[in-house]
C-alpha cells in the first residue's frame, strides 16, 4: 500500500494515481470495497483470455496497472505461446552457459525467503 502526499491511496508506488483505491482526509478514511472489486474484476475481466492462454502464467512479472490501453482493450506484451517461452528458455539458457559467472552472481545475490 502506498499513500501519496494528497492522501490517495494506491496498490502501490509504481501506478498511476487513477488507480487510486481511497483517500485519506484529516477527519477520516474513504475506502469502498465493493468499488473497489467491482474496479479490479473489470480490468482482470479485460485479460483473462490473454493470461487463461499464456505459457508464462507461472512466471508472469507483468503488473495489471501498467498495462496498455487498461480502460479500453489492454494488451499483455508479455502474454506468449508455447514456442515463444521455449524460445525465451533457449536463450536465457544459452546466455548462463555462455556467462557462468553471471549465473553465479545470480545465485549469490538473490535472496530467498
Amino acid at each position: 500500500m502506498f499513500v501519496t502526499v494528497n492522501g490517495k491511496i494506491l496498490p502501490c508506488e509504481r501506478i498511476g494515481h487513477q488507480f487510486n483505491l481511497g483517500m485519506i482526509r484529516d477527519d477520516k478514511i474513504e475506502l469502498n470495497p465493493l468499488e473497489i472489486a467491482r474496479k479490479y474484476n473489470q480490468y482482470y475481466n479485460k485479460v483473462d483470455k490473454q493470461c487463461l492462454s499464456c505459457a508464462n502464467k507461472p512466471s508472469c512479472i507483468q503488473c495489471l496497472f501498467n498495462l496498455k490501453d487498461i480502460d479500453t482493450h489492454p494488451i499483455c506484451f508479455g502474454c506468449m505461446n508455447k514456442e515463444m517461452m521455449e524460445s525465451v528458455k533457449r536463450q536465457q539458457f544459452d546466455f548462463m552457459r555462455k556467462h557462468p559467472e553471471a549465473y553465479r552472481e545470480i545465485l549469490d545475490t538473490t535472496i530467498t525467503i
